[in-house]
């Protein structure tokens, strides 16, 4: 094994093992800028879905599998789905009407697979994309009236 030499940080001006660029990982770290993570604001979302939940069959909308499972696990937040996506549709954000309960990995699936493809998986999908369609309209008939 070889053994690494100390060396002189160009920043603190110590004895150390360098890291980076001729610093020592503490002087390293602190070269290093820091993005301020902006801090959410609460929406009422995760009360809404703990009201949601308790009033459904606690069974996924395309499966019909039983999710209470989850109850009290890290995943139990994605059971819950936007039918209509929080960022175009705002106004239904806390709506019941446009929450589905998935499982969490039916929860995957609708976000990165094609509507083809998970109807080729599962035909249940068809219900799902009627409901969506449905919100959809709803919406903009609701848009096009306040207008």
């Amino acid at each position: 094994m070889i053994r690494r030499k100390l060396k002189t940080c160009s920043d603190c001006g110590q004895q150390k093992l360098l890291w980076s660029h001729g610093r020592c990982k503490e002087c390293d770290a602190k070269s290093k800028p820091r993005i301020a993570l902006k801090s959410k604001e609460a929406t009422g979302e995760f009360e809404m879905f703990c009201e949601y939940y308790v009033s459904s069959d606690k069974r996924s909308f395309v499966s019909g599998t039983d999710l209470r499972r989850y109850e009290g696990t890290k995943l139990f937040v994605n059971l819950f789905h936007h039918v209509l996506n929080k960022k175009n549709y705002p106004i239904y954000l806390l709506e019941h009407k446009n929450i589905i309960l998935l499982t969490p990995q039916e929860h995957l699936d609708i976000h990165s697979s094609s509507a083809g493809k998970l109807l080729e998986q599962n035909p249940n999908w068809e219900k799902y994309f009627n409901l969506w369609k449905q919100l959809q309209q709803k919406y903009y008939g609701r848009e096009h009236d306040e207008a």
